[in-house]
């Protein structure tokens, strides 16, 4: 396991248990604001995961220049988007 996930689960634990002794010891504030950012957590992850595309393009990727004219079509458009855009869009 990398050093980052081991800090993110370590993360987790360290919140669980802070979560507990904040209950235990009836600290109000804390157990609020713990539970207003999980939520706002929980929130974040729901939309970041709400625009992964569920259509998995098939077919031959597209030519690089068809690829860099579309980015300079729809600014704001990384690879990923140019590429599900052109190999699910219908061949007129």
């Amino acid at each position: 396991m990398d050093l980052g996930k081991t800090l993110q689960y370590s993360g987790y634990v360290l919140m669980v248990v802070s979560i507990l002794l904040a209950i235990i010891s009836g600290n109000l504030t804390f157990i609020l604001t713990t539970i207003l950012l999980v939520v706002c957590w929980l929130v974040s992850l729901h939309f970041l995961f709400r625009g992964i595309p569920t259509e998995i393009p098939e077919g031959e990727i597209p030519d690089p220049a068809v690829i860099k004219q579309y980015r300079i079509d729809h600014p704001g458009a990384s690879l990923q988007d140019a590429l599900t855009a052109l190999m699910t869009k219908p061949e007129r």
